[in-house]
């Protein structure tokens, strides 16, 4: 099994995982931060060793993912202080949004370097 591949399950479960646990929200807000940890982890290896090898759309996917993630950070830091809708919002809503479109992303790359 390639390592893309693993990546790609291990990603899949922990966001499997988190949206789980958002049914009692508290745990679900705990281990996003695991999920956020996986992701940021998983995007950095990609963009390491694979970025050279991914065709253009590929690599417009992860620019577009590390932008992303970028802005909710500093967003998520300016609201930090503020705890209403806007705030929890960029700190919990968004994120697992951005989780959902990077599982893509990751999908998209897995299949681009494995020939799948």
């Amino acid at each position: 099994m390639s390592n893309l591949i693993l990546i790609y399950r291990i990603n899949k479960i922990v966001f499997i995982i988190t949206l789980i646990l958002y049914v009692t929200v508290f745990f679900g807000m705990l281990f996003q931060t695991v999920l956020g940890t996986v992701q940021l982890l998983t995007a950095a290896y990609i963009t390491f060793r694979h970025y050279k090898k991914l065709q253009k759309e590929n690599r417009l996917g992860l620019k577009t993912y590390w932008a992303i993630v970028g802005i909710d950070l500093l967003l998520a830091l300016l609201f930090l202080t503020v705890w209403d809708t806007g705030a929890m919002l960029f700190i919990f809503l968004f994120p697992m949004i951005i989780a959902g479109y990077f599982l893509h992303v990751l999908n998209e790359v897995k299949h681009e370097i494995n020939g799948l």
